[in-house]
């Protein structure tokens, strides 16, 4: 694999796994931090609301960044055939 076509991989496979993990991030509440507003707080993870509401978009969006990063720099290092059945199974398994 030349190093343009690696760019591409990661930049496809970071795409894609960034808009996935948000979802499911949002779906089932998984903030990587919780900032309060109103007190001016950061929490690590999930952490009620306090005074006033808490906002977990931040770290949903953070958490959403590491797992794309993750996977994007694993799809672009290893080998091309291996990436292309793991992309073949996850869409098999979608459709389940």
């Amino acid at each position: 694999m030349t190093a343009s076509s690696k760019v591409a991989v990661f930049t496809i496979v970071f795409a894609v796994a960034y808009a996935v993990l948000y979802v499911i991030c949002t779906e089932i509440n998984l903030p990587l931090v919780t900032y309060h507003p109103a007190i001016g707080e950061v929490d690590v993870l999930w952490a009620p609301a306090r005074r006033g509401p808490a906002m977990y978009w931040y770290g949903w969006m953070l958490t959403s960044l590491i797992g794309a990063l993750a996977l994007a720099w694993l799809a672009s290092v290893v080998l091309e055939q291996w990436t292309q059945r793991a992309i073949f199974l996850g869409c098999v398994r979608a459709i389940d």
